[in-house]
């Protein structure tokens, strides 16, 4: 019995140790569990939320996430994905065969851009994932190998170094 105790105790100390080194460094983290779009990081980074609906979490938690629909996005200070490196994690549950998860665009939201760079999207052919940060040049697309259009839900991490994305 001691052996199990102590097994739990140290990996809740190794997890909080983990989750203070996955916070360190963050730019914003949203995770909506206030169902709110403020920036949980130290940061401030806060996003503003265009008719967002409150909706259940991965967990099968009412209110612990939202649901994106047709005119619903959320918009972030202005510059934050402008940095030369940056990874984004994302969780998301779509039956669309089509559609942006993230993406930036060059002018505010609601207005026509004249540039719209989808970062995280489901392609409408095949509904597969495809990731990318543009880097000014012609990059690499990094392709899921199974649908995401099921209902589940799903989890994308994509890196940027500078030059490639993973």
């Amino acid at each position: 019995m001691k052996k199990l105790v102590l097994f739990a105790i140290l990996f809740i100390a190794t997890n909080n140790l983990l989750n203070a080194q996955i916070d360190s460094g963050l730019i914003a983290k949203f995770s909506f569990n206030d169902q709110n779009t403020l920036d949980e990081s130290t940061v401030g980074n806060d996003a503003t939320g265009y008719n967002l609906t409150p909706a259940i979490d991965r967990f099968g938690a009412p209110d612990k996430a939202y649901a994106f629909k047709d005119s619903s996005y959320m918009t972030l200070p202005n510059g934050i994905l402008n940095i030369y490196k940056l990874s984004i994690s994302v969780w998301f549950k779509t039956e669309s065969n089509e559609g942006a998860i993230v993406g930036h665009q060059s002018s505010a939201a609601g207005t026509t851009p004249s540039q719209y760079v989808p970062i995280a999207y489901v392609v409408d052919t095949d509904s597969t994932l495809n990731a990318a940060f543009w880097n000014g040049g012609t990059g690499n697309t990094n392709t899921s190998v199974i649908e995401v259009n099921d209902g589940e839900w799903h989890h994308v991490a994509l890196i940027f170094n500078g030059s490639n994305s993973t």
